[in-house]
């Protein structure tokens, strides 16, 4: 602990010592000193100065009659003369014996009001040891970057931590508490708008010994569940809907067709699916919104090309009978675990991004097409399995690891058959993408063509060459399925 008061930083040991008479003290080593603060025995309570404690953890005492303001680092505590329960922000802590003002400026709380009441206000631990005595430090600070994911069935809460920390996620009637350990929060709001049928909003309680928040439920609330994601550190909870219900509403208020994401592999409960839904083809245009990706000149730019070839992919996989859905079907910029989760939710046949290459050399032109390249030192990873041998649990990065061969089969053919509409000879690419590591199905991304090449500028800002690369695309993806 760093005291300001004597410059000095160091553990203190509160050394509790009684007696049958009313006066005893409490003994608090600061380095090589010692420091004793008088206590008194009142009503066969043993009560510590508050008067004395406030010197040791830098607390401002402000007095009105027979209350008592004390004011800490991270917020107040009111305290009453008489009264065991004291407030503590919008908590009420009730503590084993009642407060004592002896006198004018003169106060005295019991010992568990250091545990219950104290350590929500100041930067300090504060541990009760098996031999009675304390162990006061100061925290080391934890910083939790908090964000928000929409989708339509279900809402992601993504608490980033700087330190990795025990922590506990309980329910209660109206809200999530999601409370952290060891270290004090300091909480990073990041700017997004819920979506109220399942969050209202995400609150910060520093009242809590090391912070906590509170998830509050929206109307359409019905069940959670909790995942870790490392690399950073990350804790998700995911917030579910009522199915059906979340599924209409998402229909009627959001004309994103195709994007029913959810299904992390997280080890709760799988989030129900659309009755029918099967055999699905994931179409993703890339890019989209504010990401425009590449922009050659107006008009031309990386995220109007995908969405174009990816309608004509739909369109002519539809004709024949292949049930297909686009991650977007409006201009808006989506995440990658968006994209991906798309995929997974429909337990899709296969995964095709669509994207458009940038170089900075003005030379590299022709398709590319990319598979997923799993880290040099990537295991198997943990893999339960139901009794039917169905995988209940695989971590989200890793939704690859059994689809690699057909992938790179995908990829091949894929890659052949635009080489020959480009007249190219360019290869398979094995690179780590974000987008394509937890789709648990044979997945690439392409890059059909690009933009700072002028050969395939002028052929790709023709329709018809578009639909060229598309139907190209659909022929590879009816030949793989069969």
């Amino acid at each position: 602990m760093n005291i300001r008061r004597w410059g000095v930083a160091s553990l203190l040991v509160i050394a509790l010592s009684t007696s049958s008479v009313e006066l005893w003290a409490i003994e608090i080593s600061v380095g090589a000193g010692k420091r004793r603060i008088e206590t008194y025995t009142y009503l066969d309570q043993e009560l510590l100065s508050l008067n004395d404690l406030a010197g040791v953890f830098s607390l401002r005492l402000r007095e009105n009659r027979s209350s008592l303001t004390i004011v800490g680092e991270r917020g107040e505590v009111l305290i009453t003369d008489g009264r065991p329960l004291v407030r503590s922000g919008d908590h009420y802590v009730l503590l084993t014996a009642g407060v004592w003002k002896r006198r004018e400026g003169e106060w005295y709380v019991p010992q568990d009001f250091l545990l219950r009441a104290l350590s929500n206000i100041v930067s300090q631990k504060i541990e009760k040891q098996a031999d009675g005595s304390f162990q006061v430090k100061r925290l080391k600070t934890n910083r939790v970057r908090v964000g928000m994911e929409s989708y339509p069935d279900h809402l992601s809460v993504i608490f980033e931590v700087s330190e990795n920390a025990p922590v506990q996620v309980r329910e209660f009637r109206d809200y999530i508490e999601v409370v952290f350990s060891d270290f004090l929060v300091r909480p990073e709001q990041v700017a997004s708008s819920p979506d109220a049928r399942l969050v209202t909003s995400v609150e910060f309680n520093e009242q809590e010994s090391f912070g906590s928040f509170r998830i509050q439920k929206g109307s359409q609330f019905s069940s959670f569940r909790q995942h870790y994601l490392e690399s950073p550190p990350k804790l998700v909870v995911e917030m579910l809907g009522n199915s059906s219900s979340m599924l209409a509403l998402s229909a009627s208020a959001d004309p994103l067709l195709g994007q029913q994401p959810g299904d992390l592999k997280s080890g709760g409960d799988r989030i129900p699916r659309a009755a029918g839904i099967s055999d699905v083809v994931v179409i993703d245009p890339g890019h989209g919104g504010v990401d425009y990706g590449v922009d050659a000149y107006q008009d031309l730019s990386e995220k109007v090309i995908t969405m174009n070839v990816a309608r004509r992919i739909q369109e002519e996989l539809s004709r024949r009978s292949v049930n297909v859905r686009l991650t977007r079907a409006r201009d808006v910029q989506l995440p990658n675990e968006h994209r991906s989760a798309v995929s997974n939710f429909y337990k899709c046949r296969l995964y095709v991004g669509i994207h458009l290459g940038g170089a900075p050399s003005s030379e590299a032109r022709g398709p590319v097409v990319y598979v997923y390249s799993p880290p040099t030192n990537a295991t198997s990873g943990l893999r339960l399995e139901s009794g039917q041998g169905e995988p209940l649990f695989i971590p989200w990065e890793k939704g690859q690891s059994e689809f690699l061969s057909s992938s790179r089969r995908l990829a091949t053919s894929l890659q052949s058959e635009l080489n020959r509409l480009f007249e190219s000879k360019n290869s398979v690419v094995a690179a780590r993408l974000a987008v394509l590591a937890p789709v648990r199905a044979p997945a690439v991304v392409i890059e059909t063509g690009f933009l700072t090449n002028e050969e395939d500028q002028q052929l790709l800002a023709a329709s018809g060459f578009q639909e060229r690369v598309a139907d190209s695309i659909s022929n590879v993806i009816i030949r793989f399925l069969k």
